[in-house]
């Protein structure tokens, strides 16, 4: 009666696009096989985790700040005789001018607690790393054009040679 999440095992990190309107992910919380009794599973957001996971992998994502995202539940029941009770949604506000557009920012959700079952800890975090869409205006200008040169080239005998 091993409760884990879905696939953090062999992906422990996932992207979370966020655009303009915001962005969403979703993962599943599950038994390895069907439960006896019914198991109560407690979800949080773990910075220690990600600084484990920065530290292992050689990365340097941030926690995102807490105004920025929210989970659809903290809490959730899976019935006896089942495996899981649905997604659990990580929600995204779209990211405010506060926010570095540099910093990579992760949100790291673990099972904080299983009461019913245990908890397979190897596979009880998952982290999603924003990709920011990072938006910019061109230059406009009146009586300016870009002049688009195209030049051809062609292979010969594995050689890249300029064709006029």
């Amino acid at each position: 009666d091993a409760i884990y999440i879905d696939g953090a095992d062999v992906a422990p990190i996932s992207k979370l696009t966020v655009d303009a309107a915001g962005g969403k992910a979703s993962f599943t919380a599950r038994a390895a096989n069907r439960l006896s009794s019914n198991a109560t599973l407690k979800f949080a957001v773990d910075e220690q985790e990600l600084t484990k996971y920065n530290e292992a992998n050689g990365t340097h994502y941030k926690l995102l700040p807490t105004k920025y995202y929210s989970l659809s539940t903290e809490n959730l029941t899976i019935d006896k005789a089942n495996i899981s009770n649905g997604n659990i949604d990580v929600n995204v506000k779209p990211l405010g001018d506060d926010l570095d557009a540099s910093t990579k920012y992760a949100i790291p959700v673990k099972i904080a607690s299983v009461d019913g079952a245990k908890l397979l800890g190897s596979s009880s975090v998952k982290i999603f790393a924003n990709d920011r869409v990072l938006y910019t205006t061109a230059l406009r200008q009146k009586n300016f054009y870009l002049k688009t040169v195209l030049h051809r080239f062609t292979r010969v005998d594995n050689v890249l040679r300029y064709q006029a």
